[in-house]
């Protein structure tokens, strides 16, 4: 009786999520009942707090900090941009829309592209998924530099479910005679890819031949994060050395796939360096943030998929944003095990368990949603 009860007032709350405004504190609540019920493992183990990686270093340098922070309000901006809402992201000299960073920084970035291409991923003759990628591509006469900015979505896990075992050999667009021996990606997040590529790559490289001192930033949250990989990938086989830094990005490939990534950012010799306390700010590399709690950057579960790059993370979800001294480093990926084992159902549960860490890296990435819905109910 006691676990019934303790089930309705999970609907209540997540009718209410779903319903009215998505408030912070309605999908804390939801989160911490749904914690209360103790879901188990299907081995009979009960449900855990992950730890991603030994914390390496806890002194995180102001100017990395304020680059992650940054990162956290251009693709909060990309939400702004997602088909349905359009709040005033459009091409244009400045940069227009409803965040307070839009506001303070709107002379300083031009929007050269808005993005927005739908995939449909054929499973088999009867089934198949839709999966969206939308963003922008911005340029900064100020910092002289080209952003490419991918948005997330709150449904990563059910794209991620339907094509759980749908690995496919990887080959690099402008692959050339670079070969990625035995490299295997996600299809349905490759499929996106490429049909962004031509929406942005041409723009792109046009740019950076009209202004060869620019540099390029490459930055996404949740499935903005996968993409931002498979884009670095092209950018340095096409001769440009990127700062990508991704947000809270699930794995997109095996660990062939990762290495051929780490060995042409040189991840190494970058960790090397921050370590040796040789880099107070990111210029080049493949950076990921993630947040303790956030699910999404152990997905899709098992050792098959793994991660590139150098990660940091966030301790806490809470305030916003997060303090310097709640971000750390942790270096180079390291295989968790929380998810193995776990049917597709109980990950579905776990995303919705965990949607308020997902959402909270530096900045409320929703913002632009609930202020979208909030119109609604006021209008």
């Amino acid at each position: 009786m006691k676990m019934i009860s303790q089930l309705l007032s999970i609907l209540v709350l997540l009718s209410t999520a779903i319903h009215a405004s998505p408030i912070a504190s309605s999908i804390k609540d939801l989160n911490e009942a749904v914690h209360s019920l103790n879901f188990t493992h299907p081995k009979g183990e009960l449900l855990p707090r992950y730890e991603d990686g030994a914390v390496v270093s806890t002194d995180i340098p102001t100017k990395v900090y304020n680059q992650f922070y940054r990162a956290a309000n251009l693709t909060a901006v990309s939400y702004c941009a997602d088909p349905p809402y359009f709040i005033d992201v459009y091409v244009g000299p400045t940069l227009n829309c409803a965040l307070e960073f839009c506001t303070e920084n709107s002379n300083d970035y031009s929007i050269l592209k808005v993005f927005y291409p739908e995939v449909q991923v054929d499973l088999d003759d009867n089934n198949s998924y839709n999966i969206t990628a939308t963003g922008y591509v911005a340029v900064s006469e100020v910092n002289k530099e080209l952003l490419i900015v991918y948005r997330g979505t709150l449904s990563i896990t059910d794209a991620l479910k339907d094509a759980e075992l749908i690995l496919e050999d990887y080959t690099p667009i402008n692959g050339g005679n670079t070969a990625c021996e035995d490299c295997k990606v996600h299809q349905g997040f490759m499929d996106l890819f490429k049909s962004t590529y031509d929406e942005i790559f041409p723009l792109v490289i046009q740019e950076l031949q009209e202004h060869p001192d620019y540099s390029i930033t490459v930055t996404g949250h949740s499935l903005g994060g996968a993409l931002t990989n498979l884009a670095l990938i092209e950018l340095k086989l096409l001769g440009y050395n990127p700062l990508v830094i991704s947000l809270a990005g699930p794995k997109i490939g095996n660990q062939e796939l990762s290495d051929y990534v780490d060995e042409l950012c040189g991840t190494e010799e970058l960790d090397e360096k921050y370590q040796a306390g040789e880099i107070e700010e990111l210029t080049e590399g493949f950076w990921r943030v993630i947040a303790k709690d956030d699910y999404v950057p152990l997905v899709p579960p098992g050792k098959v998929y793994t991660h590139a790059g150098l990660e940091f993370k966030l301790l806490d979800s809470s305030p916003l944003p997060q303090p310097i001294d709640k971000v750390v480093y942790t270096g180079k990926y390291v295989y968790s095990s929380v998810l193995e084992g776990f049917g597709w159902s109980l990950i579905n549960i776990v995303d919705w368990l965990h949607v308020y860490e997902h959402l909270r890296y530096f900045y409320l990435q929703d913002t632009c949603l609930e202020q979208e819905v909030k119109k609604v109910f006021q209008s």
